[in-house]
């Protein structure tokens, strides 16, 4: 059944409005009225929602739920989470066009990132994924074109820069996704093979979008020493054609920069008065997570997953000097001191899940080089990294940026090893709610719907009001709760969820 009736709610529009006493009545999918007093009727589900907070579905602004949507086990923990649109194909790694170099690439890079298929990959486009996802049935989808896999496609795994005829034949991919209904362009910049691209190459790929008045979704290509030049290179790709720039999972982290986010938001307040469409979206943890083998020196991971393993077995020593001498490189701000190792379970290396690596590497005896080159070599597809480098002053600051949205940077490999999957909305509305941050709850409710939805055209999503999907989540604002920093986890706070007046996921009794 499409229809329901949420009564006796404190409804929170999702367009920064709320509370308001009110039902909200739903008919075949779509929100039908929204007033107090709403008549009940034969055969319509009824949610009672005294004393609760009655929202739109969250809209997840980065998501790695790209194949999870195919399996109703694996989305489940997104959905009790309260996530009903997922924003996928990020970082510049998604699942088309899986052609080439990407169809052998991108499943096995992204597999402790996004999990598994039960087939192979196959879409040749966005369109084609989209159709198929959304097909599905399980959560709404919304994907990114990903320059990453385009250039995979193209150029192949070489890290070299991309001639004119390449740049050209990965602008017509990029047409292609555009019009078969992708939200914006997504780049990785510090992961191969994008590395090598100039900012001229990506903006001719990101054109398409711009033209449309889609955005420019970066991870930057650094985020350690060479942060500032990373974001002058974002604002210079959009810049150059007219487009809107987008900083997903932002932050300010590393040594000496506690309490530095400050300079760089007036830095964003700078750039929209030059007329510089900025938002960006941010999690509410301290630590990031990732996968290990991303930060193997670039030469390493030159040629594809195939070709690493034998380069670890062959080179390992020098791999391992290497990694000793330069550290982690670019995506991160911090050292290996910081890294604490996750997704070892069932491994030969199980006994240091949770660790962190500088102690797995004295307990074994290795240097942080050496254990980086065993973890990769004995979990070939891959073991994750939990990377603590943030600062929670630094996180609210971003947070009080007018152009904030909410994304989790949820990975869904490896038995979700960090928190952020689950616990991104429900923390970010605690903080709301608290005091912890200075956002009424309306505006934070906005940041984690409309504000994504809006962002990425998606249409009638995000919001209660009439003729808007059906997408509903009720929350018991008693609840509400920071959750753990690290593993899956269940938001008590979220008691009830709704897709096109769906019910999929049911209140149950106080526990």
């Amino acid at each position: 059944m499409r229809d329901a009736l949420i009564r006796g709610g404190s409804v929170f529009d999702g367009l920064g409005g709320g509370p308001l006493s009110a039902d909200v009545r739903i008919r075949n999918g779509l929100i039908d009225a929204i007033a107090p007093d709403i008549g009940e009727a034969a055969g319509v589900p009824v949610i009672d929602a005294t004393s609760r907070w009655v929202l739109p579905g969250f809209v997840d602004a980065h998501s790695h739920a790209d194949l999870a949507v195919f399996d109703t086990a694996a989305i489940r923990v997104r959905h009790l989470a309260g996530v009903t649109t997922e924003i996928v194909g990020q970082d510049g790694l998604g699942f088309a066009p899986m052609v080439g170099d990407a169809r052998a690439m991108v499943p096995k890079t992204m597999a402790p990132i996004a999990g598994t298929h039960s087939a192979p990959p196959k879409w040749r486009d966005v369109g084609e994924y989209l159709a198929d996802a959304n097909g599905a049935g399980t959560s709404r989808v919304g994907c990114l074109s990903s320059h990453g896999t385009i250039r995979l496609a193209v150029v192949g795994s070489a890290e070299r820069p991309a001639d004119a005829d390449e740049i050209r034949s990965m602008r017509r991919s990029a047409e292609r996704d555009a019009e078969g209904g992708a939200c914006g362009l997504s780049t990785g910049l510090s992961y191969p093979p994008a590395r090598s691209a100039t900012a001229a190459e990506v903006a001719a790929v990101y054109e398409p979008f711009a033209e449309r008045g889609l955005p420019y979704v970066t991870h930057l290509r650094s985020y350690g020493d060479g942060l500032d030049v990373a974001i002058e290179e974002a604002v210079e790709v959009v810049t150059r054609v007219g487009g809107a720039l987008h900083l997903t999972h932002f932050h300010i982290s590393g040594p000496g920069r506690e309490g530095a986010a400050g300079r760089y938001v007036a830095r964003l307040d700078t750039w929209r008065s030059q007329g510089v469409h900025v938002t960006l979206d941010s999690y509410p943890y301290t630590s990031g997570c990732t996968f290990l083998s991303g930060f193997l020196p670039a030469n390493v991971l030159d040629g594809g997953h195939d070709r690493l393993q034998e380069r670890l077995r062959d080179d390992g020593d020098a791999i391992a000097s290497d990694l000793d001498i330069h550290g982690p490189g670019p995506t991160v701000a911090v050292g290996w001191d910081r890294f604490v190792i996750a997704g070892l379970g069932g491994g030969s290396w199980a006994q240091f899940d949770g660790m962190p690596l500088t102690t797995i590497a004295s307990r074994t005896g290795l240097t942080p080089g050496q254990t980086v080159v065993e973890l990769c070599t004995a979990y070939p597809d891959g073991a994750a990294v939990l990377v603590e480098q943030g600062f929670l002053s630094n996180i609210a600051t971003i947070a009080s940026d007018e152009g904030h949205l909410v994304g989790s940077d949820g990975i869904m490999g490896l038995g979700i090893p960090h928190a952020r999957a689950t616990g991104t909305f429900v923390r970010f509305l605690h903080w709301a709610h608290d005091g912890t941050v200075d956002i009424p709850i309306g505006e934070m409710v906005r940041r984690m719907t409309s504000g994504p939805a809006d962002l990425y055209r998606l249409g009638d999503v995000g919001r209660l009001a009439p003729g808007a999907r059906g997408d509903v989540v009720v929350i018991d604002p008693a609840r509400l709760d920071e959750g753990p920093e690290r593993g899956a986890w269940r938001p008590e706070a979220i008691r009830n969820v709704l897709i096109d007046g769906v019910s999929i996921v049911a209140d149950e009794p106080a526990t």
